[in-house]
């Protein structure tokens, strides 16, 4: 709605028109926070070594998803923070760019992911530093998992984050660098649920 209305302001201030926003809703159910016992299995099963803290990407498109501004922000990172990056499209120049970078053992490739509750329960964290993304179904699945979340001001879903967990510029791994410290550090309610309506 914020974008049409940004390249036609006449329909934000005709009283003949009303913009609705339709959510484009993910099975929430199928999404809620990990048993101790859920996220310890979940963990071994993504090869998550015990005091690593793990960050995760979920998509099957890369670039538009900002796979690689992630990988740079990683490197700005502590040593102990990993990528976790669920997706089996592509994922070649990627694991170069990371091996550039010298982060070939902190940032892991795990293709297609059939069972996508565990990969979420297998995380400390979530972000998406989208380009563009009309809803972005993934961050509310994070959400509704429990984990904390960041997402690009490019995807619909950042609506339902405050806006310190709101990435306004996805093509800085500054930025991303800075916001995951900030939301690593924060205390977030458990279980996290989504703020807004239509979830």
């Amino acid at each position: 709605r914020g974008w049409i209305t940004e390249v036609y302001p006449h329909l934000a201030h005709s009283a003949r028109q009303e913009l609705t926003t339709i959510y484009n809703c993910p099975d929430v159910s199928r999404f809620r926070p990990p048993t101790a016992e859920e996220r310890e299995a979940a963990r071994a099963r993504f090869g998550m070594v015990n005091g690593d803290y793990s960050l995760g990407l979920a998509t099957t498109n890369f670039a538009l998803k900002g796979a690689s501004q992630l990988i740079r922000a990683l490197s700005l990172l502590p040593e102990d923070v990993h990528l976790h990056i669920a997706g089996g499209r592509g994922s070649g120049r990627y694991k170069e760019l990371a091996a550039s970078l010298g982060l070939a053992k902190r940032v892991h490739f795990h293709g297609r992911v059939e069972d996508m509750r565990a990969f979420y329960h297998s995380l400390d964290m979530f972000a998406l530093p989208s380009f563009y993304d009309t809803l972005g179904n993934v961050v509310l699945e994070a959400l509704g998992s429990g984990v904390k979340t960041l997402c690009s001001d490019r995807a619909g879903a950042c609506s339902f984050l405050p806006p310190d967990q709101v990435i306004q510029d996805p093509g800085s791994p500054e930025e991303i660098a800075k916001r995951v410290i900030m939301l690593r550090d924060k205390e977030i309610p458990a279980p996290f649920e989504p703020r807004g309506a239509g979830v």
